[in-house]
């Protein structure tokens, strides 16, 4: 039977990037989903969620030619990240953001199988689209980051 990797890949983020040292010491937060909640918040990334898409996640599944009986999944997931800030100091979110990323690729690479959730041959991979605004509020970072996959979960 085969079973869906970008649920695992999807909880293993909004449980784990949280964690992260530059995640912990920027207080960010990991949402499945829309950023929901009555806390100000500073850092945050929604996980197969970005404001105003229709899509949250795109896959395909085919037969795994390495695994016999296993199925590959091709697959991006779609996430916001978000650093913000009450004063002027670009250059501050930017490098917030950028520490943010940074600490989750370092991740994605030491841990292809997102805890255990994935078979070793798994990849995974980050590419962004990062844009800053100043405004009345203060400066922002955001990254529209495609999670892009190919995974086995395991069975």
């Amino acid at each position: 039977m085969a079973r869906l990797a970008w649920p695992r890949i999807v909880t293993q983020h909004v449980l784990e990037l949280p964690k992260l040292t530059a995640w912990t010491a920027a207080s960010a937060r990991a949402f499945d989903g829309p950023a929901i909640t009555g806390d100000i918040l500073t850092s945050w990334v929604t996980v197969g969620y970005v404001p105003g898409e229709e899509t949250g996640a795109t896959w395909t599944q085919t037969p795994d030619g390495e695994v016999d009986g296993l199925t590959r999944e091709d697959g991006t997931i779609a996430c916001q990240l978000v650093c913000s800030g009450s004063g002027d100091d670009v250059v501050e979110v930017r490098q917030r953001l950028a520490d943010l990323l940074d600490d989750w690729q370092d991740w994605l690479l030491a841990d292809n199988t997102q805890g255990g959730a994935l078979l070793g041959h798994s990849r995974l991979q980050l590419s962004a689209d990062v844009g800053l605004l100043l405004n009345d509020r203060g400066a922002s970072a955001t990254a529209l980051i495609a999670l892009e996959y190919t995974a086995v979960a395991v069975p």
